[in-house]
C-alpha cells in the first residue's frame, strides 16, 4: 500500500499501524480477512493522517457435486462429472446417503429439501434417505459459503420397481360389461357396432404411463390406463397400447377388435358356364368351365372362404371361384363368411360331370375285315362300319343318307350304285354316327363319312353339258349388261367421263337404244339353253343345280357392282351387293351341304372366270363412264378369279385322288 499524497519527499516521516515505516506498507491478506490500516506523514510541521480498511474475498464455487452411497459406502450414482439425464433406477427397500463433494471446507452451510420440500435439522455435508418401491425421489441441497451467493444442487433416483411380464386389457361395452379379455382369448373379437373402452387391468399401480396406438399408428392425445373406441360395422381395429414403469422397459400390449357386419342368414349361389349363361339345377354337367358367384346382396361386404369336397381353396376369397369339371368328377364347393360374429352364413353347390359322348369320335369303314383308306374310291357291294372314340353313356344312331341303318357299334350297309355316263360325278353315300345322351345337358355328337364309286367321266356328254353351261352363264352376263344400260344409260357416255371421246356418242346412242331387245335376246337365249341342259345332262342339287344358282348371282352382281361405280349409276350397286352376297352365301350353302371335292369346287370356280373375261371385256368396253379406273378394277377381279380358279384346279384335280 503506497502513499501517494502528499508526494514521497526523502523529508517525510511516515508512521503505519500495522507498524512499518516509508513510503509504502506491504500485508499479507487471507481470504475473509478484514485489516485496518492507517498512516501518519509528518511533512515539516504539518501532521497529515489516512486510514483504508481492506477485506480478502473469498473463493466461491461454480457448481456443486453430489454422489449417492448405499450402506456399504459404495457410489451408486453421481451428479459430476456430467448428471445423467436419465434418473438412476436404485434397489428399492435399503438405506442411501447424498454426500456434497464439492465445494467442501469451513465456513459452509447446507440447506437440504426432499422433492422441493425443506428439510429442517438436515444441515450437514450429508442427507440419508429410504428408498421405496417405485419411488422417484429429488434430493435438493442449496450450499453457502462466507461472501458467496448460495450454489443450488439436486440429484433424482428411482425406487426399482416390479417389472411386469404381461399386459392384460379388457374390453368393457356401455353397459360395463365385459366382453373380451387379451389374457383369456387372445384371438380377434368381433363385437356388434357401438361404443366401448379398453382398459388396462395388468400391469396396475402409480407411476405408470401408457402410450395408446389405432391400427399401430400413434394416438395423438394423453390417455390414461383406459381408451375409449366408438366401432363401426365392418370395421377392423387394433388397439394398442405400451406402458412404461420406474425402471422398467415398455410393456407392449394389444387387442384386435372386428365390427359385425349386417350378414345373411344364407349365402345364395349362381351357376355359370364358360360363356356366362346360367346353368340351371341337372343331374349331372358336361365337363368344362363353371363360375360359382354370390350373389347374397351383403356379399362384398364379407370375408369369404371357398372348400373343394370340404378342403379350402388356396387363393380364393372374392365373391366367384371357376372350377374346371373333369371327366367323371364329383365335388361339393361350398362358400361361408367368417366376419360375421354370431354365425357364419353357408352356402353350397354339387357339380357332377356328366359321361357325355366326346368330340372325338371317328368311323371306320370296312369289307371283309379290311379298313378302306379315307378318300379312297370303293366298288358296289356290302360294307361295315364302326365307331371309335369315347361315346360316353350315350345311344348310337347309323344313317345312310338320312335313313335309319341301326343303333349298336358297329353296322352293316349296301353301297350298290355304279357310275354311268352322266356328268355330275360319281356316285357316293354318306354314313353318319351321331351319339345322344339321356341328359338335356350332354350336348350330341356326330362323325360323317362318305364312299364314292370309282369310275371315269364320259366326255362325250360331259363336253356338250359343260360348254351348255358356260353357254348359260354367258347368256345371263348379256342380259345383266344390257339390262344395266337400260335401267342408267349414262353409264355409256362419256360425258361425264374425265376423258370424253366426242365420236363415242352416236355410238352410245345406238347402244342405249339397244339394249332392251339385246336384253331380251340373251333371255331367250339363256332360257333356251337352260332347257336343253336340264335335259339332256339331268343336272341334281349337289352336282348341277346349287352351282349354277350361285354362279348366275355372283357373275350378274359383278355386272351391277361394275356399272354403279359411275356416279350417275350409284343406285345399281344395291341390287348388284345384293346378287353378289346371296351367290356367295349359295356357294358356302353348297359347300357344306355337298361336300364337293377341291378340285370340283376350283373348276367351277374356273368356269365362272371364263365366262367373266367375256363379260368383263365387254363391261369395259360399254362402261364409258368409268373408263378412267374400271378397267384397272376389272383386271384385279379377272386376275383373282382365274388365279383362284385354275391355279387350285390344276393343283386339286391333278395332285388328289381320281374320285376327286
Amino acid at each position: 500500500i503506497t502513499v501517494v499524497d502528499p508526494p514521497e519527499d526523502p523529508n517525510n516521516i511516515y508512521a503505519w499501524i500495522p507498524q512499518s515505516s516509508g513510503s509504502f506498507l506491504d500485508i499479507d491478506l487471507a481470504p475473509g480477512e478484514e485489516i485496518l490500516i492507517s498512516v501518519a506523514v509528518l511533512q515539516g510541521s504539518c501532521l497529515i493522517s489516512g486510514a483504508l480498511t481492506l477485506t480478502g474475498c473469498v473463493d466461491c464455487a461454480e457448481k456443486v457435486c453430489l454422489e449417492v452411497v448405499n450402506e456399504m459406502d459404495e457410489v451408486v450414482t453421481a451428479t459430476c462429472p456430467d448428471e445423467s439425464p436419465n434418473p438412476p433406477c436404485l434397489e428399492a427397500g435399503k438405506n442411501y446417503k447424498v454426500r456434497v463433494t464439492e465445494p467442501t471446507g469451513d465456513g459452509i452451510t447446507y440447506s437440504w429439501s426432499l422433492n422441493d420440500v425443506h428439510v429442517e435439522g438436515a444441515s450437514g455435508s450429508e442427507y440419508p434417505f429410504d428408498l421405496m418401491v417405485g419411488q422417484d425421489i429429488k434430493i435438493s441441497v442449496a450450499i453457502t459459503a462466507e461472501g458467496c451467493d448460495a450454489l443450488p444442487g439436486s440429484v433424482t433416483v428411482k425406487g426399482g420397481a416390479n417389472c411386469g411380464s404381461q399386459v392384460c386389457l379388457e374390453v368393457v361395452n356401455e353397459t360395463g360389461e365385459v366382453v373380451h379379455e387379451t389374457c383369456a382369448d387372445d384371438n380377434p373379437q368381433c363385437l356388434e357396432a357401438g361404443k366401448y373402452m379398453v382398459r388396462v387391468v395388468e400391469p396396475e399401480g402409480d407411476n405408470l404411463a401408457y402410450s395408446w396406438s389405432l391400427n399401430d399408428e400413434l394416438v395423438g392425445e394423453p390417455y390414461g390406463p383406459e381408451y375409449p373406441l366408438d366401432l363401426m360395422a365392418g370395421q377392423d381395429v387394433k388397439i394398442g397400447v405400451a406402458i412404461t414403469a420406474n425402471c422398467c422397459p415398455a410393456l407392449p400390449g394389444s387387442v384386435t377388435l372386428k365390427g359385425e357386419h349386417v350378414c345373411p342368414e344364407t349365402l345364395e349361389l349362381a351357376l355359370t358356364d364358360s360363356q356366362g349363361e346360367p346353368v340351371e339345377t341337372a343331374d349331372c354337367l358336361p365337363i368344362g368351365d363353371y363360375t360359382l358367384t354370390v350373389v347374397t346382396p351383403e356379399a362384398d361386404a364379407l370375408d369369404l372362404i371357398w372348400y373343394v369336397n370340404g378342403a379350402p381353396y388356396p387363393n380364393q376369397t372374392n365373391t366367384s371361384l371357376t372350377y374346371s369339371l373333369g371327366e367323371g368328377e364329383t365335388v361339393i364347393i361350398s362358400v361361408e363368411a367368417v366376419n360375421c360374429c354370431d354365425r357364419r352364413p353357408y352356402g353350397q353347390q354339387l357339380l357332377e360331370a356328366c359321361d357325355c359322348p366326346e368330340d372325338n369320335l371317328g368311323i371306320t369303314v370296312m369289307r371283309d375285315g379290311v379298313p378302306i383308306p379315307p378318300g379312297g374310291c370303293v366298288d358296289p357291294g356290302f360294307f361295315t362300319a364302326q365307331v371309335s372314340g369315347d361315346l360316353g353313356n350315350a345311344t348310337l344312331n347309323w344313317t345312310q343318307d338320312g335313313n335309319l341303318l341301326g343303333n349298336g357299334n358297329t353296322v352293316g350297309f349296301t353301297f350298290d350304285q355304279t357310275w354311268g355316263d352322266d356328268c355330275n360325278g360319281p356316285p357316293s353315300t354318306t354314313i353318319t354316327v351321331t351319339a345322344a345322351s339321356d341328359d338335356p345337358n350332354c350336348p350330341p355328337q356326330s362323325v360323317s363319312t362318305t364312299l364314292t364309286t370309282c369310275g371315269q367321266f364320259t366326255l362325250e356328254k360331259c363336253v356338250p353339258c359343260w360348254l351348255l353351261k358356260l353357254g348359260i352363264l354367258l347368256s345371263a352376263g348379256i342380259f345383266a349388261i344390257a339390262l344395266a344400260i337400260f335401267l342408267c344409260p349414262v353409264v355409256v357416255s362419256t360425258v361425264v367421263s374425265p376423258i370424253p371421246i366426242p365420236a363415242w356418242e352416236p355410238v352410245a346412242v345406238i347402244i342405249v337404244s339397244a339394249a332392251p331387245w339385246v336384253a331380251l335376246a340373251a333371255a331367250a337365249v339363256g332360257v333356251i339353253l337352260w332347257g336343253i341342259w336340264r335335259s339332256m345332262c339331268q343336272p341334281d342339287l349337289c352336282g348341277g343345280w346349287l352351282v349354277l344358282i350361285w354362279q348366275l348371282l355372283v357373275g350378274i352382281g359383278v355386272v351391277f357392282i361394275y356399272f354403279g361405280l359411275c356416279p350417275a349409276c350409284l343406285y345399281l350397286l344395291i341390287p348388284g351387293f345384293g346378287l353378289f352376297l346371296s351367290g356367295i352365301g349359295v356357294f358356302i350353302y353348297w359347300i357344306i351341304i355337298c361336300r364337293p371335292s377341291m378340285c370340283k369346287i376350283f373348276f367351277e370356280i374356273g368356269n365362272l372366270a371364263l365366262v367373266q373375261l367375256v363379260v368383263g371385256w365387254l363391261q369395259i368396253i360399254l362402261g364409258a363412264c368409268i373408263w378412267t379406273y374400271g378397267p384397272f378394277l376389272m383386271a384385279i377381279w379377272q386376275t383373282a378369279l382365274f388365279a383362284v380358279g385354275w391355279i387350285g384346279f390344276i393343283w386339286a384335280c391333278f395332285a388328289a385322288p381320281p374320285q376327286n
